[in-house]
């Protein structure tokens, strides 16, 4: 099929199994916008990459901006969750403000690619590294305020993090593009 559609993408390269016109049909039957949105951010990462990391950095920010609400709804409690000085209180406090922190540095991200762009190949390990840093932080977060002993898997948001990070830097620098 090399050739037969106009797509930005090379031949052979990965396709999602479905299309935005396909979907059309789809969403007017469900009328969800919540499920056309998530589609169309599908969608979205068919053509720019690094465009899930502004539409992450979007959904972080509404999501800690909930999450201080639904923290703020207990904190003048005295001994809520354990106190204030209290390792799960701080852990939940560290996930909430996680969102905030990471929304900007995934919207750094975006704004880079989109003023300066850089290889493909380090483009994609910072677009990936600092989504999935983004993804599992505020888990690892709650994960451990109540199981402490995990606290190990942070080595997942923080080296993805590390990474994505060093590949932002190296595809900044002209290293070399794979």
């Amino acid at each position: 099929m090399s050739g037969s559609r106009s797509s930005p993408l090379p031949d052979g390269a990965f396709r999602p199994p479905f299309r935005q016109s396909n979907l059309t049909a789809v969403l007017s039957i469900t009328g969800s916008t919540v499920i056309g949105t998530t589609f169309r951010a599908l969608t979205i990462m068919n053509t720019h990459g690094y465009e899930l990391n502004l539409w992450l950095a979007w959904l972080w920010i509404a999501l800690g901006i909930v999450s201080g609400m639904l923290l703020g709804l207990g904190f003048h409690h005295e001994g809520w969750l354990g106190g204030y000085g209290s390792l799960r209180r701080r852990l939940y406090r560290l996930g909430h403000i996680s969102f905030f922190g990471l929304a900007l540095l995934n919207l750094c991200f975006f704004f880079t690619m989109r003023q300066v762009g850089m290889g493909s190949g380090p483009g994609a390990i910072g677009s990936w590294g600092f989504a999935l840093g983004a993804l599992t932080m505020p888990f690892c977060c709650l994960v451990m305020a109540h199981w402490p002993r995990w606290h190990l898997l942070f080595a997942v948001p923080v080296s993805s993090l590390t990474v994505a990070t060093i590949a932002t830097l190296w595809g900044l620098a002209g290293g070399v593009t794979f």
